[in-house]
């Protein structure tokens, strides 16, 4: 193989890559949803202990804005 037809491949696969890329849609936050279970033990975690141990710490700091 010649380094123009690597030339043509990698241009290829480039351009391949980026027709996968443009028909992609962006999702508004508010109908985004997580369904795995690979997520769903961190995210009860976060609302349940961490996002309330946040707001207690930073409660005496906000209290003298």
């Amino acid at each position: 193989m010649n380094v123009l037809s690597v030339s043509k491949l990698c241009f290829l696969s480039i351009l391949a890559s980026l027709q996968v890329v443009a028909s992609i849609e962006p999702v508004p936050f508010h109908k985004v949803e997580m369904t795995s279970e690979f997520w769903r033990p961190r995210l009860i975690t976060q609302r349940k202990v961490l996002v309330p141990f946040a707001f207690e710490k930073t409660e005496p700091g906000v209290a003298h804005l």
